[in-house]
């Protein structure tokens, strides 16, 4: 009995242990949880969907589906879906009107064939397809000769509603196949399944590049970066550009309706619809002549239904059409509103002092559901600013959205899944005079100010998704800002900036394209003289984090740790500035060589390791090394730069020396280390010969390879591993000696 009842409990110690072992060293699920509708309207703008009899029973489940995925994602809309069958384009206006008229409906879907008016644009001479006819339902239309062509309205020519085609490429528009594929990848993008580049893009052909400028600076509007295609335009970069996972793309082609058609500097290339096999962004507007003329071949419509596609929607022309920047339509986008609300809302700016009927924006249609919001990612409260100074506003916030945590050091106040959606504004989440202890986490963020931290304490700032916004920090200490993304594209910059702050933790970050870390001591101006003010109990960590295109800066820091960080750069790798008693360990700092790069050397900019007026530093185990083909007229030597005069080093030191190496080893220059293959004779890893920088600087203890670590898992834990192996060895060693002694 005494046999089993110990084997019982070592079995349970055991079993705990491993549960505490696996809880403690399990991924976190960074699933998103729902959040209720916070300030949700009481009602729900109803939609007419017009449904072809012939596909109706097969898509009706369906639309049934998209409508409850819809109204869990804060899409407050509900569907009044109709069978349409044997209609003539009159008769649909009625239908429509109806509706409009009983129901205030936002907006009507057409889906399979459902036919169009006519229009005889005269401007052209052309009669062409034209749903502004079920837009404007206050109208005046009317076929006078009754030839099946509607004439000029001789009043009311602004749109009361949006509409949205969505039809198959083949089969008439009723291939029900292709219809019930994009509705299902509808409900996927409402539901939160789609994470495109968060970016905007633009392809201008050659012949539209006066509108350049305008265009991207409208875009801005969108997604805050874009990316533009503008400049050696053809074939291959126009499906280059298609194939892009932008959030939202805008083109301007020419297009005769069945084939793009791209210049080229022998004439053009078309460009036809069997080569549309990558379409990844997820909202398109194509100002292409006829690209949604279904009578023509509507080659924006294989944006949106080809196998494979990602897209959603595309605003394009039905005939000619005049292309413009679109400005008050992206802007109504980048604030968050449906892209057929955005339309009606742009045609009424654009025409408001009109007093003649816009032929060309008549001619714009909606290939897709115009009910959709540009995308944003799943499962967000969205704020326009957070900003919360003081204890007593925190825990306010906190029993007002129900974060967790009481704020003391075991249970801090956990702030989590805030979005902050600024393409112009400058929005932010900000924390100011906060002492009771905060975790900021798995938040997302675009545009405005990032996340400040200031005159506070006690902060944790992690997971969080930061694009074209920083991290800033000032007055404070005891943060620590681990394991947050952050891009930027362009000319726009991202980075985590420290000042005046103690007790700094930066770990485990990744920054793509931004600024880099920037920390700086206090600095003050006296008659035009710059004086720093060292803290000198500053203690800041920068360790594990990885950054591509920017580096470090340092300006009066001292006694504080660089750690194993991973740089490629092109400009500065690490800037140290009236900075001192600072430990640089184990960093990878790589240039990347580029064509550009002779232009920056003649302008002095590029350096991988700057030190000025800074003393007293141990540099040692880190690699110097270049990415890329190697460029003749690189000077190596010259891209170390210690200099001093001009600013003072508060402190004195006795030697005014920094230190390149330990007692064994010094740092990694690829350029030194592959000068021959016979600079390490003796084989210790060591190369023969000092690499020398200045007179007074000398790494004596060259590395002949490079220093290789790996990045250490940012564990809370860090001591479970030890201690598992430990505890699991004991009980090994006293079950052996127990059934040693039975025997």
């Amino acid at each position: 009995m005494r046999d089993r009842v110990l084997l019982s409990i070592l079995a349970v110690v055991l079993i705990l242990f491993s549960s505490f072992y696996i809880f403690n060293n399990t991924s976190e699920n960074h699933n998103f949880e729902r959040f209720e509708n916070y300030g949700a309207p009481a009602y729900l703008t109803p939609i007419l969907v017009l449904v072809n009899s012939t596909i109706y029973p097969k898509v009706l489940p369906l639309l049934n589906s998209l409508e409850e995925s819809m109204q869990n994602a804060n899409y407050f809309y509900y569907f009044i879906i109709k069978n349409v069958s044997g209609k003539n384009p009159e008769e649909i206006r009625e239908i429509i009107k109806e509706e409009y008229e009983s129901k205030s409906i936002g907006g009507a879907v057409l889906i399979g064939n459902i036919p169009l008016a006519r229009y005889e644009d005269k401007a052209i001479g052309e009669v062409i397809e034209f749903p502004y006819y079920y837009m404007d339902l206050n109208g005046e239309w009317k076929d006078t000769d009754g030839d099946g062509i509607i004439d000029t309205p001789t009043g009311n020519y602004f749109p009361d509603i949006w509409v949205g085609i969505v039809r198959s490429t083949n089969e008439n528009g009723n291939n029900v196949t292709q219809i019930k594929e994009y509705i299902n990848k509808t409900i996927d993008y409402i539901d939160g399944k789609y994470y495109p580049r968060v970016q905007s893009g633009a392809f201008i052909d050659d012949d539209f590049l006066y509108l350049d400028d305008k265009i991207k600076s409208s875009l801005t509007s969108l997604y805050v970066g874009e990316e533009v295609v503008d400049q050696n335009t053809n074939s291959t970069t126009f499906l280059k550009f298609l194939s892009n996972d932008y959030a939202y793309a805008y083109f301007i082609a020419h297009s005769d309706g069945k084939s793009y058609i791209i210049k080229t500097p022998g004439g053009y290339k078309k460009v036809y619809p069997e080569e549309l096999t990558h379409i990844n962004a997820l909202f398109y507007t194509d100002f292409s002549c006829y690209a949604a003329s279904f009578e023509r071949g509507a080659i924006a419509n294989y944006l949106i239904m080809s196998k494979n596609s990602k897209s959603l929607g595309v605003l394009t022309y039905t005939a000619e059409g005049s292309p413009e920047p679109l400005l008050y339509y992206h802007m109504n986008i980048g604030e968050g509103m449906s892209f057929g609300k955005a339309l009606v809302d742009y045609i009424h700016t654009v025409t408001a002092n009109k007093t003649y009927f816009d032929e060309h924006i008549a001619m714009l249609a909606y290939l897709g559901f115009p009910f959709l919001k540009p995308w944003r990612p799943f499962g967000y409260k969205e704020f326009r600013s957070l900003d919360i100074s003081g204890n007593e506003e925190l825990l306010n916030y906190a029993s007002r959205y129900g974060w967790k945590g009481n704020g003391t050091k075991d249970s801090p106040i956990q702030i989590s899944h805030i979005m902050i959606f600024q393409t112009t504004g400058n929005g932010d989440i900000s924390l100011s005079n906060i002492t009771l202890y905060v975790e900021l986490s798995d938040c997302w963020i675009l545009g405005g100010l990032g996340i400040n931290v200031v005159h506070s304490e006690n902060v944790v700032i992690k997971r969080n998704k930061i694009y074209y916004a920083s991290i800033s920090i000032g007055n404070s200490k005891n943060i620590r800002t681990e394991n947050n993304l952050m891009e930027s594209y362009g000319d726009f910059g991202c980075s985590i900036s420290v000042f005046n702050s103690t007790l700094i933790d930066i770990t485990h970050n990744t920054i793509n394209n931004g600024l880099g870390i920037v920390v700086s001591g206090y600095y003050e101006f006296n008659n035009g003289t710059l004086t720093y003010k060292h803290i000198y109990y500053s203690k800041v960590n920068i360790s594990y984090n990885k950054l591509n295109q920017s580096g470090m800066y340092l300006f009066g820091v001292a006694n504080s740790t660089i750690f194993r960080n991973d740089v490629e750069f092109k400009g500065v790798g690490l800037s140290l500035e009236v900075s001192n008693n600072n430990l640089i360990e184990g960093n990878n700092l790589t240039l990347l060589l580029t064509d550009f790069l002779n232009i920056s050397l003649n302008w002095g900019t590029v350096c991988y390791l700057s030190l000025s007026n800074s003393y007293g530093n141990r540099i040692y185990l880190n690699n110097f090394m270049y990415k890329g083909p190697m460029l003749e007229y690189i000077d190596f030597s010259k891209l170390v730069c210690v200099t001093s005069g001009g600013l003072p080093s508060v402190t004195h030191l006795e030697n005014n020396l920094n230190y390149w190496n330990n007692s064994k080893y010094g740092n990694y220059w690829e350029w030194w280390a592959n000068k021959n293959n016979t600079n390490d004779k003796n084989n210790d890893g060591i190369v023969d010969y000092p690499y020398v920088i200045d007179a007074n600087n000398t790494d004596y203890k060259p590395l002949k390879h490079p220093f290789v670590w790996k990045i250490k898992e940012n564990s809370e834990f860090p001591y479970v591993y030890i201690t598992a192996i430990a505890v699991i060895v004991v009980i090994l060693l006293i079950l052996a000696i127990y059934f040693k002694k039975r025997r």
